[in-house]
């Protein structure tokens, strides 16, 4: 009868009566990969790939540290029906790079920061990544000028990847017209973003993300935001 394996990190389930003389194999075997599994570290070099799909070797590892020059969007997939806590450890760089967490089945997937350390728990069940502790913001070397004046009534500015970044945007300018401005898909960062509306008329100004939109206040207003890569929230009331 053949070995059988667990579910998450394959551990070695000896079939009845096998390895007779030779128990020590999947003892010391398991032995070794629990001890992995409890303090082992891996790196995983992402340059010049987008997508990565975790290995057996991987995630039997504690902590994962990803390094690599990234040019644009990467996927690190685990495989759907898997589970655990991991540590992340985003080691990347480039400033056009965005890492991002996701499945091999299911849409669900969490942007991780570089130059952060993060715990996250994936659950394998609903395919889902949820962070255990929170994740530093977005680099902040300094903020964003959009002039509404420039865009005019009705008009969309889009916000570049280095700009989504930022966490800081002054809207300046004046127009009659409601205005949206637009983050990318799947490549905004998650994080805290601070609004300061300094536009000489109060207009409707909409931050646009995918399907999700958060009307700012009015002229001479702040609003702080919060963004978990897919979806605006309110993260203080509005000031003026």
């Amino acid at each position: 009868m053949a070995d059988t394996y667990t579910t998450n990190k394959a551990f070695t389930k000896p079939s009845q009566s096998s390895y007779v003389s030779n128990w020590d194999i999947p003892i010391n075997n398991n032995l070794n990969n629990i001890d992995t599994c409890l303090g082992g570290v891996t790196e995983v070099n992402l340059t010049d790939k987008s997508d990565y799909t975790l290995t057996l070797g991987n995630v039997r590892n504690t902590t994962i540290k990803f390094t690599g020059a990234l040019v644009g969007l990467v996927y690190v997939r685990l495989e759907a029906g898997s589970s655990g806590l991991f540590t992340f450890i985003n080691a990347t760089t480039g400033s056009a790079g965005l890492l991002t967490l996701a499945w091999t089945a299911g849409a669900n997937t969490y942007v991780l920061n570089m130059s952060t350390t993060q715990i996250m728990y994936a659950d394998g069940t609903n395919n889902t990544w949820n962070p255990a502790t929170p994740q530093a913001g977005v680099v902040t070397n300094g903020g964003v000028t959009i002039d509404l004046t420039s865009i005019g009534a009705g008009g969309n500015r889009s916000i570049s990847n280095a700009e989504a970044k930022r966490n800081f945007f002054v809207l300046t300018g004046s127009t009659s017209g409601t205005i949206t401005i637009t983050f990318p898909t799947g490549f905004t960062p998650a994080g805290l973003y601070f609004f300061r509306n300094t536009a000489a008329t109060s207009v409707n100004i909409s931050i646009v993300l995918g399907a999700s939109s958060l009307l700012l206040g009015a002229a001479n207003s702040s609003q702080m935001a919060v963004c978990n890569g897919t979806a605006w929230r309110k993260a203080a009331p509005v000031f003026t």
